[in-house]
C-alpha cells in the first residue's frame, strides 16, 4: 500500500470545489477579438437603424406641419373668396378700370368695365363676361349720369349693345394668351405679378419663357395673370398669404418709452442693431408706415397683454410708432417688459387658376398652396409636353408611345425641370393640375415620361402647327397642396 505523506494529505483537504476549474474552461478572463468585433457589428447595425429614423421623422413632421397650415389656409381662402368676389374678377384689356359687379343708380365713366351680378352664393355671374361702358349721355352734366335701377339683359355675343340708364354697355373678349386658343382661362396671382425684377409688363402673363422661341416653336405669351383687385404688393400679401407669417427680427427690453409727442417713441439699447429695418432715419416722417410688412409688438409690464403698431421712422436708437396712442397698460412709468420688431415673411402663399367652361357654366377655380415661394421667373419655366396622346405627331420632341395617364416633356435647350414623385405638373393650355406618381428620365434625350395619379383629362392633339398644338407644362417648386373651390 502506498502511503500519502501527511503534509500532502492536508493540502488536498484544503482544496474546495470553487478552486477547481469547470470542465471545458481554461480559467482565463476577458473576451477575444472575435467577440469584440461581433459586439461592434451588432451595435453598429442597431445604431444605424436608429439614425435612419431621424430624417424620416423630420420629413414626416415637416409634411404634417405643411398639411396643417395648408388646411388652415384653405379655410381662409374659401372665406376670402366668398366675402370678396372681386378676387376672381377676369383680366381686363389694357389699363381700363374694373368697377366690379354692376350697381344700380351708379355713376360710371366711359371705358369702365363691370361684370353681371352673380346669383346669391355663386362665385361667378351668368353670363360670365365683362362689359365695357362705350357711350354716356352727352346732354347730361358731368357726374350726373347714372345707371338704371334694373340690371340690364346682358348680351352674350361680341357686338350687340345694351342700354342701361344713361349708359350703353358692350361685351368684350378677354385678353388672348399664347397657351389658350380662346384666351378665356386666367390665373389670379397678384404676388407673382408684383414680384418681378425684370419687367412688370411681362408679368401680366403666367408662365416664364427664357427664350421667346424654343427650337422653332413660339412660346410667348402665357396665361393672363390678374391682380385680384389689389394695386400693390403690400396690400396683396396680407390677403394671399397666411396671417401669422411674422418673423422676429429684434427682441429686447426697451430703455424708455415717450408718450408725450403726437406719436409714441421707443428707445432701444445701443447694443441693438436697427440699421436693417427699412424705415426713414431722418425727420419729417411719413404719416403712414412706409413699410407695412414691419411692425412693433409691445408686451405689457406684467407680460400678459400686447399692443401692436406700425413704424414711421427712426433717429439713432429711437423708433417712432404709427399709432397716435397706446393702451393704458403701457406708460412711461410702466414701460413694456419686452418689445419686438417683426417682419411679415410669407411662408405659405397661394394663387388661383381659373378654367373657363362656357358663358353659362361656372368656371373651375383651383387653389394652389405654396411654401416659401421664391418668385423666381425660372419657377414658371414653360416646357413642351404631350399629355396622354401616343398618336401626336406635330412636334417630334414629345412624340412617342405613352399611356393615357402619362405626359412626355422635353427640356431640350432649357434647364432641366424639377422632377420629383409627389410633385405637381400644370397643363397650361387647358389649366389642369396633375400629381406625378412615377418619373422615367432620359438624360441624353433631355426628356422624361411622367406617370400621373390619374388619366389625362385633355389630350394634346395635332393641328398641323406645332406652336398651336404642342402642350405647355409648368412644374412649380414648393407646392404643398392643390384643391378646387
Amino acid at each position: 500500500m502506498i502511503q500519502i505523506p501527511k503534509s500532502m494529505h492536508q493540502k488536498c483537504q484544503n482544496v474546495t470545489s470553487s478552486d477547481r476549474p469547470l470542465p471545458g474552461l481554461t480559467g482565463r478572463s476577458g473576451a477575444t477579438l472575435v467577440e469584440v468585433l461581433m459586439a461592434l457589428l451588432i451595435f453598429s447595425v442597431a445604431i444605424t437603424s436608429v439614425f435612419t429614423l431621424f430624417p424620416i421623422s423630420l420629413l414626416t413632421a415637416l409634411r404634417a406641419t405643411q398639411a396643417t397650415n395648408s388646411k388652415f389656409m384653405a379655410e381662409n381662402v374659401v372665406e376670402a373668396v366668398r366675402s370678396q368676389p372681386g378676387l376672381l374678377h377676369p383680366p381686363i384689356p389694357g389699363t381700363q378700370v374694373y368697377r366690379g359687379v354692376w350697381q344700380p343708380n351708379f355713376n360710371y365713366a366711359v371705358g369702365d368695365f363691370v361684370s353681371p351680378v352673380p346669383d346669391s352664393g355663386a362665385l361667378f355671374p351668368k353670363p360670365n363676361f365683362v362689359y365695357r361702358c362705350t357711350i354716356g349721355t352727352p346732354s347730361m352734366p358731368p357726374g350726373n349720369e347714372r345707371s338704371g335701377f334694373t340690371e340690364p339683359d346682358w348680351p352674350q355675343s361680341t357686338g350687340p349693345t345694351v342700354n342701361d340708364g344713361n349708359y350703353t354697355w358692350t361685351r368684350v373678349d378677354y385678353p388672348v394668351g399664347g397657351f389658350s386658343a380662346t384666351g378665356a382661362h386666367y390665373v389670379v396671382d397678384p404676388l407673382g405679378r408684383y414680384n418681378n425684377s425684370i419687367n412688370p409688363t411681362d408679368f401680366r402673363w403666367f408662365g416664364f419663357n427664357s427664350n421667346a422661341v424654343v427650337n422653332g416653336t413660339a412660346m410667348n405669351p402665357g396665361l393672363p395673370r390678374t391682380k385680384g383687385g389689389f394695386e400693390t404688393f403690400g396690400t396683396a400679401i396680407q390677403a394671399f398669404s397666411q396671417p401669422d407669417s411674422w418673423t422676429v427680427l429684434v427682441e429686447t427690453v426697451p430703455v424708455s418709452i415717450d408718450l408725450t409727442g403726437a406719436n409714441p417713441t421707443v428707445t432701444f439699447p445701443d447694443a441693438v442693431e436697427l440699421d436693417g429695418i427699412p424705415i426713414p432715419t431722418s425727420a419729417p416722417f411719413p404719416a403712414t408706415p412706409p413699410s407695412p410688412n414691419y411692425r412693433m409688438v409691445l408686451v405689457g409690464a406684467n407680460g400678459e397683454r400686447t399692443a401692436v403698431s406700425g413704424l414711421l421712422g427712426r433717429i439713432n436708437q429711437t423708433v417712432t410708432l404709427s399709432e397716435t396712442s397706446l393702451p393704458t397698460f403701457i406708460s412711461a412709468a410702466a414701460i413694456p417688459s419686452t418689445v419686438r420688431i417683426e417682419n411679415f415673411t410669407p411662408r405659405y402663399t397661394y394663387l388661383m387658376t381659373v378654367r373657363q367652361l362656357g358663358a353659362n357654366v361656372p368656371p373651375i377655380v383651383t387653389v394652389v398652396m405654396l411654401f416659401n415661394r421664391s418668385f423666381n421667373p425660372d419657377d414658371e419655366q414653360v416646357y413642351k409636353a404631350n399629355f396622354g396622346n401616343s398618336s401626336y405627331s406635330d412636334d417630334t420632341e414629345v412624340t412617342g408611345a405613352i399611356g393615357f395617364d402619362q405626359v412626355k416633356i422635353s427640356w431640350a435647350g432649357l434647364q432641366k425641370p424639377l422632377l420629383r414623385e409627389g410633385n405637381y405638373i400644370f397643363d397650361a393650355r387647358n389649366v389642369l393640375w396633375y400629381k406625378m406618381a412615377d418619373i422615367s428620365v432620359n438624360e441624353a434625350g433631355e426628356f422624361a415620361i411622367i406617370t400621373l395619379t390619374e388619366s389625362v383629362q385633355a389630350l394634346t392633339v395635332d393641328t398641323g402647327t406645332p406652336a398651336n398644338s404642342v402642350g405647355r407644362a409648368i412644374l412649380m417648386p414648393g407646392i404643398v397642396d392643390i384643391f378646387e373651390l
